[in-house]
């Protein structure tokens, strides 16, 4: 809303949170991309490797060579050592997910109450009008009562 003559005197710093929650909204949808993404990762990391836990059972209760043993064995070792990055960058993008998404919601109150304050402002501007117009008004009745009287009485 704008009102000709009303300046609220911390209009520009809303204006630049207002910019600066955009920013932090566009890094936030990034970060929380990239948090899903390894999450995805994560998941997939681990149920490759419950499956070929799952396929070395069932061979090892049929009969396997110690050879294809052996090579399933670092092959899971190696799998362990991938889930084990990917639980720690995916624990990393978790954790700027989360500040990022703190910064936001302090940024977002700090707005609400700069907001609140510029309503609070308009608020008491609109009532400090309304009483300049009424004391106005009054002014111009009592004045042309004056005048009215004065020719008729004088």
């Amino acid at each position: 809303m704008n009102l000709k003559g009303f300046k609220f005197s911390l209009e520009a710093p809303l204006k630049v949170k207002g910019i600066h929650k955009t920013e932090l909204e566009i890094k936030l949808a990034k970060a929380k991309n990239e948090m899903d993404d390894h999450k995805r990762t994560l998941d997939r990391l681990s149920m490759e490797s419950d499956g070929i836990q799952s396929r070395l059972g069932a061979l090892l209760s049929t009969g396997i060579r110690a050879a294809d043993l052996i090579e399933v064995n670092k092959y899971l070792g190696f799998l362990g050592d991938k889930i084990v990055d990917s639980q720690h960058r995916y624990h990393k993008a978790s954790d700027k997910f989360t500040e990022l998404r703190n910064s936001l919601i302090g940024l977002m109150n700090e707005i609400d109450m700069l907001e609140k304050l510029r309503d609070q402002h308009m608020g008491e501007y609109l009532k400090g009008m309304q009483k300049k117009e009424e004391r106005d008004l009054e002014e111009r009745i009592n004045y042309q009562t004056f005048m009215r009287g004065g020719k008729i009485y004088g």
